[in-house]
C-alpha cells in the first residue's frame, strides 16, 4: 500500500476471534477505528484502526459463511 506520501509500506492484519471485541477495547484504550468494518464474502470481516501509539493495523474476523 502507498502511503498519502508515496511511501511503500505494509500494514500489518491480525486474526482475531471478535472484531467487535477487539474495536471496543482499542477505542476504550484510545485508539480508534479508521476503516469501518467491511465484509469479504466467504473470508469474513475485517477493519482498520490507529492503537493508541497511532500505529495503523488491519484486524480480520474469519468467518467463511459470511456473504455480502
Amino acid at each position: 500500500m502507498t502511503s498519502a506520501d508515496g511511501t511503500p509500506r505494509a500494514i500489518p492484519i491480525i486474526r482475531v476471534p471478535s472484531l467487535e471485541l477487539i474495536r471496543q477495547a482499542i477505542e476504550s484504550n484510545g485508539g480508534r477505528v479508521v476503516v469501518e468494518p467491511f465484509t469479504i464474502a466467504g473470508v469474513g470481516r475485517g477493519c482498520y484502526l490507529l492503537d493508541p501509539a497511532g500505529v495503523l493495523v488491519g484486524i480480520h474476523e474469519y468467518d467463511p459463511e459470511a456473504r455480502r
